[in-house]
């Protein structure tokens, strides 16, 4: 399951993140806090 999801973040960073305007206000970007927390904690904590 937690390759899914990082899969997931993954292909959206690599193919709809560059189609969207850079709008994000937050360092790291919310994809790259979300692929950090699965990494580090897993899909039930993470």
């Amino acid at each position: 399951m937690r390759g899914v999801l990082i899969l997931l973040v993954k292909a959206y960073r690599r193919f709809l993140s560059p189609l969207k305007p850079k709008t994000c206000r937050f360092h790291p970007t919310c994809s790259a806090y979300a692929l950090e927390a699965l990494e580090r904690h897993g899909v039930l904590w993470g």
